[in-house]
């Protein structure tokens, strides 16, 4: 822990903190950087900032990385794939059977339409529905490629990072996706020598 007197302040005010860190050489995968700051007001004390959660992937310098947009066309607040769906990622998947040490990260991304009250029983909101269809493509991966649970991570960002305007239906479903990152040995090699 770290405390920083910040003395007494008048009015609006910020106060930025900066933290260098070194990951051990070993140190590769997905690794995860989490803060929160605790202090103390004239009227309240022991208050805390919400938690900063900043994720990133290491990779190891054999290993190569391959990473692709996938859209499918989820029903409203669904999660299932079609078949069609399911067999063209399969497919896709293929040429990497060979690979070796093979890692997967997948971040599920919606449009700016909100969950509707009657409806947030099943998901609270967008971050908890992009993470849904996220963990409902790793699952698919997973499976297709045969990867321990420890290789696997999923997470859902919701609305937060658009690629398109969310002012047009063409630019919502844009925005309605799923990222893939295989990272691993021989990726690369095992696409090439698949001939795909």
């Amino acid at each position: 822990a770290l405390s920083l007197p910040l003395g007494e302040r008048q009015g609006q005010w910020q106060h930025v903190l900066q933290f260098d860190a070194r990951v051990a050489p070993e140190a590769i995968g997905e690794l995860t950087a989490k803060a929160v700051a605790t202090f103390d007001t004239p009227s309240a004390t022991r208050q805390r900032t919400p938690l900063a959660d900043a994720r990133f992937v290491r990779i190891g310098q054999a290993d190569e990385r391959i990473e692709w947009t996938f859209t499918p066309r989820f029903d409203t607040r669904g999660t299932a794939m079609t078949e069609a769906e399911r067999a063209t990622l399969t497919a896709a998947l293929a040429p990497f059977r060979t690979a070796r040490d093979v890692h997967l990260r997948v971040t599920g991304h919606t449009d700016n339409v909100r969950i509707a009250p009657k409806n947030r029983a099943q998901f609270a909101d967008n971050e908890a529905l992009s993470t849904a269809r996220a963990r409902a493509v790793a699952r698919q991966i997973a499976e297709a490629l045969a990867l321990p649970p420890d290789r696997v991570s999923y997470k859902g960002l919701g609305a937060a990072r658009p690629v398109a305007s969310n002012a047009t239906a063409a630019g919502r479903a844009q925005n309605r996706r799923v990222e893939v990152m295989l990272y691993g040995a021989a990726l690369r090699g095992a696409f090439a020598a698949s001939g795909a």
